[in-house]
Protein backbone atom coordinates (compact mmCIF):
# COMPACT_ATOMS: atom_id res chain seq x y z
CA UNK A 1 0.00 0.00 0.00
CA UNK A 2 1.42 3.42 -1.08
CA UNK A 3 -0.19 5.84 1.88
CA UNK A 4 2.64 7.84 1.00
CA UNK A 5 1.75 8.69 -2.55
CA UNK A 6 -2.05 8.95 -1.78
CA UNK A 7 -1.40 11.39 1.18
CA UNK A 8 1.12 13.42 -1.23
CA UNK A 9 -1.78 13.00 -4.05
CA UNK A 10 -4.21 14.24 -1.53
CA UNK A 11 -2.27 17.78 -0.70
CA UNK A 12 -1.18 18.20 -4.19
CA UNK A 13 -3.92 17.89 -6.68
CA UNK A 14 -6.65 20.24 -6.63
CA UNK A 15 -8.69 21.73 -9.63
CA UNK A 16 -8.69 24.91 -11.31
CA UNK A 17 -12.40 24.56 -12.94
CA UNK A 18 -14.09 27.24 -12.09
CA UNK A 19 -11.65 29.70 -12.55
CA UNK A 20 -10.95 27.94 -15.81
CA UNK A 21 -14.29 27.53 -17.05
CA UNK A 22 -13.22 28.58 -20.23
CA UNK A 23 -10.75 25.53 -20.19
CA UNK A 24 -13.27 23.27 -21.98
CA UNK A 25 -12.81 24.77 -25.46
CA UNK A 26 -9.66 23.06 -25.32
CA UNK A 27 -11.05 19.32 -24.71
CA UNK A 28 -9.12 17.19 -27.25
CA UNK A 29 -10.08 14.26 -26.69
CA UNK A 30 -12.85 12.33 -28.81
CA UNK A 31 -16.27 11.02 -27.46
CA UNK A 32 -19.05 8.69 -28.92
CA UNK A 33 -22.51 9.48 -29.21
CA UNK A 34 -22.65 7.72 -25.70
CA UNK A 35 -19.73 10.19 -24.09
CA UNK A 36 -17.43 7.51 -24.12
CA UNK A 37 -13.81 8.77 -25.07
CA UNK A 38 -12.84 6.83 -28.05
CA UNK A 39 -9.27 8.44 -28.94
CA UNK A 40 -7.49 9.94 -26.06
CA UNK A 41 -6.41 13.96 -25.85
CA UNK A 42 -6.73 16.50 -22.93
CA UNK A 43 -9.97 16.56 -21.09
CA UNK A 44 -10.94 20.00 -18.98
CA UNK A 45 -11.55 18.99 -15.44
CA UNK A 46 -15.18 20.79 -15.73
CA UNK A 47 -16.07 18.55 -18.58
CA UNK A 48 -14.62 14.97 -16.99
CA UNK A 49 -16.89 12.39 -17.17
CA UNK A 50 -17.84 9.18 -14.52
CA UNK A 51 -15.87 6.33 -16.28
CA UNK A 52 -13.87 8.94 -18.05
CA UNK A 53 -9.77 6.84 -18.00
CA UNK A 54 -6.62 8.99 -17.50
CA UNK A 55 -3.12 9.44 -17.24
CA UNK A 56 -0.76 10.88 -14.28
CA UNK A 57 0.79 13.79 -15.74
CA UNK A 58 4.55 13.31 -15.23
CA UNK A 59 4.12 13.64 -10.89
CA UNK A 60 0.88 14.37 -9.73
CA UNK A 61 2.97 14.88 -6.69
CA UNK A 62 4.47 17.93 -8.21
CA UNK A 63 1.30 19.84 -9.42
CA UNK A 64 -0.71 21.99 -6.94
CA UNK A 65 -3.39 23.12 -9.97
CA UNK A 66 -4.88 21.32 -12.94
CA UNK A 67 -7.07 22.75 -15.47
CA UNK A 68 -7.25 19.75 -17.87
CA UNK A 69 -5.99 15.89 -17.41
CA UNK A 70 -4.53 13.85 -20.58
CA UNK A 71 -7.34 11.14 -20.81
CA UNK A 72 -7.53 7.72 -22.67
CA UNK A 73 -9.94 5.57 -23.95
CA UNK A 74 -9.99 2.64 -21.36
CA UNK A 75 -9.94 -0.29 -23.66
CA UNK A 76 -6.23 1.04 -23.43
CA UNK A 77 -3.89 0.73 -20.06
CA UNK A 78 -4.27 4.27 -17.93
CA UNK A 79 -3.45 5.26 -14.46
CA UNK A 80 -6.53 6.09 -13.47
CA UNK A 81 -10.63 5.95 -14.07
CA UNK A 82 -13.36 8.62 -12.45
CA UNK A 83 -15.78 6.56 -10.54
CA UNK A 84 -17.47 9.12 -9.68
CA UNK A 85 -18.42 13.23 -8.06
CA UNK A 86 -20.33 15.17 -5.71
CA UNK A 87 -20.92 18.09 -4.73
CA UNK A 88 -19.26 18.80 -1.12
CA UNK A 89 -21.28 20.67 1.67
CA UNK A 90 -17.87 22.83 2.53
CA UNK A 91 -19.06 26.25 1.89
CA UNK A 92 -15.40 28.17 2.63
CA UNK A 93 -12.76 26.95 1.87
CA UNK A 94 -10.27 26.84 5.15
CA UNK A 95 -7.15 24.97 3.74
CA UNK A 96 -5.90 22.42 1.25
CA UNK A 97 -5.73 20.36 4.13
CA UNK A 98 -9.03 20.21 5.30
CA UNK A 99 -10.22 19.89 1.52
CA UNK A 100 -7.97 16.83 0.57
CA UNK A 101 -9.40 15.13 4.07
CA UNK A 102 -13.15 16.57 3.00
CA UNK A 103 -12.61 14.67 -0.74
CA UNK A 104 -10.56 11.60 0.31
CA UNK A 105 -13.17 10.56 3.16
CA UNK A 106 -16.00 11.32 1.28
CA UNK A 107 -14.86 9.66 -1.83
CA UNK A 108 -13.85 6.49 0.38
CA UNK A 109 -17.60 6.92 2.12
CA UNK A 110 -19.57 6.81 -1.75
CA UNK A 111 -17.47 4.83 -3.56
CA UNK A 112 -16.12 2.15 -1.58
CA UNK A 113 -17.66 -0.57 -3.97
CA UNK A 114 -14.68 0.17 -6.00
CA UNK A 115 -12.20 -0.35 -4.08
CA UNK A 116 -10.68 -3.53 -4.63
CA UNK A 117 -7.77 -5.03 -3.44
CA UNK A 118 -4.92 -3.24 -3.93
CA UNK A 119 -6.95 -0.05 -5.17
CA UNK A 120 -6.71 3.28 -3.75
CA UNK A 121 -8.80 6.42 -3.86
CA UNK A 122 -7.46 9.31 -5.73
CA UNK A 123 -9.42 12.73 -4.89
CA UNK A 124 -9.54 15.96 -7.29
CA UNK A 125 -11.14 18.78 -5.30
CA UNK A 126 -11.37 22.97 -5.86
CA UNK A 127 -8.78 25.45 -5.40
CA UNK A 128 -10.03 28.41 -2.57
CA UNK A 129 -10.69 30.51 -5.70
CA UNK A 130 -12.78 28.02 -7.25
CA UNK A 131 -14.67 27.27 -3.95
CA UNK A 132 -14.93 30.45 -3.38
CA UNK A 133 -16.28 30.92 -6.84
CA UNK A 134 -19.24 28.59 -6.28
CA UNK A 135 -17.57 25.24 -7.31
CA UNK A 136 -18.35 22.06 -4.59
CA UNK A 137 -17.11 19.14 -7.24
CA UNK A 138 -15.45 16.23 -5.72
CA UNK A 139 -13.84 14.41 -8.94
CA UNK A 140 -13.47 10.59 -7.38
CA UNK A 141 -11.24 8.44 -9.13
CA UNK A 142 -9.13 4.85 -8.53
CA UNK A 143 -5.60 3.53 -9.56
CA UNK A 144 -3.66 0.20 -8.36
CA UNK A 145 -1.86 0.96 -5.08
CA UNK A 146 1.12 -0.86 -6.61
CA UNK A 147 1.27 2.06 -9.72
CA UNK A 148 0.18 -0.70 -12.38
CA UNK A 149 -1.70 0.78 -15.13
CA UNK A 150 -5.48 -0.22 -15.09
CA UNK A 151 -6.23 -2.40 -17.78
CA UNK A 152 -10.04 -2.62 -17.55
CA UNK A 153 -13.28 -0.35 -17.77
CA UNK A 154 -14.39 -0.46 -13.87
CA UNK A 155 -17.23 2.02 -14.32
CA UNK A 156 -18.74 0.58 -18.30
Amino acid sequence: MKITRVIALLLAVVLVAAACSNESNTDTASRDDSGEITEGGRTGVETIQVGDCFDDEGSFEQVEQVASIPTVACDEPHDNQVVGKYQTTVTSYVDDDQMAFEAWTGCTERFASFIGEGMEIFPLFPTEASVDAGDREIICSVYNGDASKLTTDLVN
